[in-house]
């Protein structure tokens, strides 16, 4: 079990680590420009050397995050707006819906995720659009919980090859994007390519990052 927890920071160097009074703790030490922060055990301790740059790795990660949650907004909230109104929803199951719920449908088309009831009468037009705008935000939120970790761990020891690479993720996106939604699934491929050449080798970097780690406290 953990027995003592500590944290400090090193602006030129790092000689030594000595237990915090508490979390909030913060030595400073003139020998690396390299933050530091460890967990002691009964058993071993681990220190963890964070990069002068790591800050944009941390930068970078919560900008794909927001990037996913805006496409979702973006893309499927205006296409939801388009197609699933208000009047289109009470013209086809409004009746419906205040026998069956016993309130009146809003609009939306919520629960439909674009392939249901709802969906079923609209125009093949609307159908198209409205899938490929879920299309663009589905593919983003399948791969936002493998990049951003990966990213985090990747920039751990490569961190300026994952800065680049996560910047050419965040516009890879937003061409994938644009692209799904203007074009259809032509027109994702300028941005899958771009998202593919950034992904991997972040993914490579993260396992190689990782097993590196383990290799030298495996050591100790």
């Amino acid at each position: 079990c953990i027995r003592d927890i500590f944290f400090f920071q090193a602006e030129d160097g790092i000689r030594d680590a000595q237990e915090s009074r508490g979390l909030g703790d913060v030595y400073k030490r003139q020998v690396s420009t390299q933050s530091t922060w460890g967990i002691k055990s009964n058993s071993m301790s681990i220190t963890v050397s964070l990069p002068d740059d790591y800050g944009l790795i941390l930068v970078i990660a919560a900008v794909i995050g927001i990037e996913c949650l805006f496409t979702g907004f973006a893309c499927v909230g205006r296409a939801r707006a388009k197609y699933f109104t208000q009047e289109f929803l009470e013209k086809h199951f409004g009746e419906a819906h205040k026998k069956a719920i016993g309130s009146k449908i809003e609009k939306g088309g919520y629960p439909d995720m674009g392939s249901g009831l709802y969906a079923d009468k609209l125009s093949y037009e609307g159908w198209y659009e409205l899938n490929n705008a879920q299309r663009a935000h589905y593919n983003f939120v399948e791969q936002v919980g493998i990049v951003i970790p990966a990213l985090l761990i990747a920039g751990l020891e490569y961190t300026q090859y994952s800065i680049v690479a996560g910047i050419i993720y965040i516009i890879g996106r937003l061409a994938y994007a644009i692209g799904y939604v203007k074009f259809g699934p032509k027109g994702r491929l300028v941005g899958a390519l771009l998202v593919d050449v950034a992904l991997l080798p972040v993914l490579i970097f993260s396992v190689m990052s990782g097993y590196n780690f383990y290799i030298r406290h495996r050591s100790k």
